[in-house]
This record gives C-alpha cells, sequence and structure tokens, in this order.
C-alpha cells in the first residue's frame, strides 16, 4: 500500500504552477524558476530536442523562430482529450498529460533540491468545473511524473480548509 503522508502540494495551473510544503512555521511556497514562487505552465523543445519548461519557456516562445523550436502552454484546458501536441523542430508529440507531466516533474526536481528527499505523496489540486476525463488526465501526469500517491483536491475545497 502506498506511503499516504503527504509531502507536497501542488497547484497545476493552466497558466502558472506552483509547489508548497508545509513547515513547523506553516505552508511554504518554494521558489522554483529562478526564484519565482510560479512556474509558467510551458513547455518548449528545441530544434534537435532541446527541453525548456516554465519561463524560459515562455521566453523562448516569445523570441524564437518556429525553426529554432515550438513551445506550448494552456495544454492544461485538454488535458482530458487525445488532443496531441507537435513539436515538429524537434520532431515530437506529446498529449495533455504527458505535457503536465513534464511540468509536475519540473516542480517536484525543484522540492528535492530544496529538501534533500524525494517526496513521498503529494496532493494536486484541479478546477471544480472539471470533468472526469480531465480528472483521469490529471492523474495521469502525476503518475507519468513519477508520483505513487497523488490524491486530488478541488481548488474551492483546497481554499475552505485553509
Amino acid at each position: 500500500m502506498a506511503n499516504r503522508f503527504v509531502s507536497v502540494a501542488i497547484d497545476h495551473g493552466t497558466t502558472n504552477s506552483c509547489i508548497a510544503t508545509m513547515t513547523a512555521a506553516g505552508p511554504h511556497v518554494l521558489p522554483v524558476d529562478g526564484g519565482n514562487t510560479t512556474l509558467p505552465s510551458t513547455v518548449y523543445y528545441e530544434t534537435g530536442g532541446g527541453l525548456k519548461v516554465g519561463l524560459p519557456a515562455r521566453k523562448a516562445m516569445m523570441m524564437s523562430q518556429p525553426s529554432e523550436g515550438q513551445g506550448f502552454t494552456g495544454y492544461k484546458l485538454h488535458i482530458g482529450s487525445d488532443r496531441r501536441y507537435d513539436f515538429a523542430a524537434a520532431r515530437k508529440s506529446l498529449t495533455a498529460p504527458e505535457l503536465g507531466a513534464v511540468v509536475l516533474q519540473t516542480l517536484l526536481r525543484a522540492y528535492q533540491q530544496q529538501e534533500s528527499v524525494d517526496p513521498r505523496a503529494c496532493v494536486i489540486t484541479v478546477p471544480a468545473k472539471f470533468k472526469q476525463n480531465a480528472v483521469e488526465g490529471t492523474r495521469a501526469a502525476a503518475a507519468m511524473a513519477g508520483l505513487k500517491y497523488y490524491p486530488l483536491l478541488m481548488e474551492p475545497v483546497a481554499a475552505a480548509m485553509a
């Protein structure tokens, strides 16, 4: 049976994502993207396959020519569908859950670097209006990111608990 002790909480947002942990002083949102507490939910592949996530990905999307690479943000709107995102310059095609897993892995790495431990479990917030297929897509992203136990909590419930 999975260890159900929750180490971290993730807000996997459509525009930005963040990761927090509970300390003796209370909840703490960890810096993840060059010291920022939010990570743009953006994935960018360069020609040749180099990967950028977060602010570097967002900047690359704004500054690069299509021949240099391609990125996506807003994939979470389709996380419960079969839609694929084609990174033609890198010869890759990913689903929304696969893109979500890349963002979740980036957040988890930030936690691991700062806390020097792997998170045992994680709560991930999801919008209250998520349909079942979007919930399942989020679960798939969490599993692909390597999380073993990841209850999903609707955002209004999380806010009420705070």
